[in-house]
């Protein structure tokens, strides 16, 4: 049994192991591809993507049946081993056979309540281009350009709405949106920097019963904001801890996959 990277040379003895949409990504090196052997057969093929923070995205791990229990994905997981590791809901199907082999790994299985979502700011530009937001009137302040009273009133709203949900948020970023109406919070989007080039949309809050196009227009005034502080090639990620942000992030993000983070390396 062992494992290797392959590359453009090799790969292709392992195409029945990785899944269709991602093979062409593999095999030009967009993302990275690791194979498994047993007594020099292909048995398996983990594909993932570098991201920043020392981590890594598992988009696929599959070990053909009559291999499995060998070590096999043992082995192409000790090639990563070390990082923060990441999966889509595509590479989590199996969940009942994942947990117990990534226990046995001792790896600390750390599952996650929302599923969240990446795009680049340039990319989120793109689709809300596509969808017309150019018609949707931007609506929001930014949290710098509150008056002190709104910003106090802000404040005072997020302890008591965040405490309801048992959450806590110590900063607000700048560039964070709110809808304010007769000094009430009627909407707002919440984004924080969580290193460089990866900015994190938090939270997505929208009063029942509000126009939905107000939302759109609040998020796109957002990225108006922040794309004059960030380079296009800036990493979003999309919390979809409401039902709100599920909506609004569904239209955005489209065919993109969704992320659910479920371990993270020991």
């Amino acid at each position: 049994m062992s494992a290797d990277f392959l590359d453009i040379l090799n790969i292709d003895d392992y195409r029945h192991l990785i899944p269709g949409e991602l093979f062409n990504g593999a095999k030009s090196g967009e993302f990275t591809c690791i194979g498994g052997t047993f007594m020099d057969e292909p048995a398996g093929a983990l594909v993932c993507e570098d991201l920043k923070g020392n981590a890594v995205l598992i988009r696929s791990i599959y070990v053909e049946e009559p291999y499995r229990r060998l070590s096999v994905a043992t082995d192409m997981m000790e090639l990563i081993a070390g990082k923060k590791i990441y999966f889509t809901y595509e590479a989590t199907g199996d969940r009942a056979t994942l947990e117990p082999f990534f226990e046995a790994m001792d790896i600390y299985t750390q599952r996650l309540d929302c599923p969240m979502g990446f795009l680049t700011l340039g990319e989120i530009d793109k689709r809300l281009r596509a969808l017309g937001t150019s018609k949707v009137p931007e609506s929001g302040v930014t949290f710098s350009d509150l008056e002190p009273k709104d910003r106090e009133t802000v404040l005072k709203w997020m302890e008591s709405y965040l405490d309801e949900r048992g959450e806590a948020y110590d900063w607000v970023h700048p560039d964070s949106v709110f809808l304010m109406e007769d000094s009430k919070v009627k909407a707002c989007v919440l984004i924080s920097e969580v290193e460089e080039g990866l900015l994190s949309v938090d939270l997505v809050y929208f009063e029942p019963g509000s126009n939905p196009k107000k939302l759109m227009g609040l998020f796109a005034w957002l990225m108006v904001n922040v794309q004059s502080d960030y380079d296009d090639s800036t990493k979003v990620r999309m919390l979809m801890t409401t039902e709100e942000g599920k909506k609004l992030f569904g239209k955005i993000i489209g065919d993109t996959e969704i992320i659910v983070p479920i371990v993270t390396a020991a």
